[in-house]
């Protein structure tokens, strides 16, 4: 009779333990990890417990004159998991008309992101890079990703990723229609490199192109090589673009960047 107390007791402070933990508030915490780690995050306002966070108006600055800005983040952490030694969140991300959702997965070694979906306006990225802000890029990019993993600080060495850009246009080009819609797709991942490919989407588009992406992961360089060309009746803007992209070759801009990242 002692020992089945003894067990309910211990049964029930491991509860009463885990409940005030579930429900501590997040900012008391996320306070602590600010003023230690990350100097650069801000937040209008946080409610809710560690396992369950609502952020409004949540800043990082990522570098001199980048910032990561969401009017709004949820993170919703089920608790079962950490018994087995890893963290199970459900994310939410939002700000002005761009959306991003997805399940994220944490343990001792890595990171995986099981899934991540959502739209994303090319303008909502002006304050992370603004040289999409120098050039006025406007469109919608629809990104969708699984089984994306990782170790800690580092870039993902496996998974799926791919983005549409639909209706892409540039405030630097004078044309009323949009310069076509555009697709990335990542081929291969290994411990050195990402490779991925530009392509085509379906649909009337004034500017074509086809390239192949590099992005070295050791040396932190991103290489992109292809062709762009303009569709026989696009706009004379669209065309004056073409010298700006590339050198010409036989009506063609030849892609030849690289930039560090």
């Amino acid at each position: 009779m002692s020992r089945n107390w003894l067990r309910l007791a211990i049964l029930g402070i491991s509860v009463f333990f885990i409940t005030i933990l579930m429900n501590f508030p997040a900012e008391i915490i996320a306070e602590r990890f600010r003023e230690n780690s990350l100097p650069g995050l801000s937040w209008q306002s946080m409610t809710g417990s560690i396992f369950n966070i609502e952020i409004d108006g949540l800043s990082i600055i990522v570098e001199q004159d980048r910032k990561l800005y969401l009017d709004r983040l949820v993170l919703q952490t089920s608790a079962l998991p950490l018994i087995a030694g890893r963290m199970h969140i459900e994310i939410s991300a939002q700000t002005q008309n761009s959306q991003v959702a997805g399940e994220l997965e944490l343990n001792f070694s890595q990171w995986h992101l099981n899934q991540i979906n959502g739209l994303i306006k090319l303008d909502d990225l002006y304050f992370l890079f603004p040289e999409l802000s120098l050039i006025g890029a406007r469109g919608d990019m629809e990104i969708s990703g699984v089984d994306l993993a990782g170790q800690y600080n580092d870039l993902p060495d496996s998974g799926n990723l791919d983005v549409q850009i639909k209706n892409m246009n540039l405030e630097i080009v004078s044309t009323k229609r949009a310069l076509g819609n555009y697709q990335l797709t990542i081929e291969k991942i290994d411990n050195n490199q990402i490779l991925g490919k530009v392509d085509m989407q379906d649909g009337d588009s004034q500017l074509y192109i086809m390239a192949d992406a590099i992005l070295n992961k050791v040396d932190k360089i991103i290489q992109v090589q292809g062709s762009a060309w303009t569709k026989m009746d696009a706009d004379v803007q669209v065309k004056e673009l073409l010298p700006l992209i590339g050198r010409i070759d036989n009506g063609r801009a030849q892609i030849n960047w690289s930039t560090r990242f």
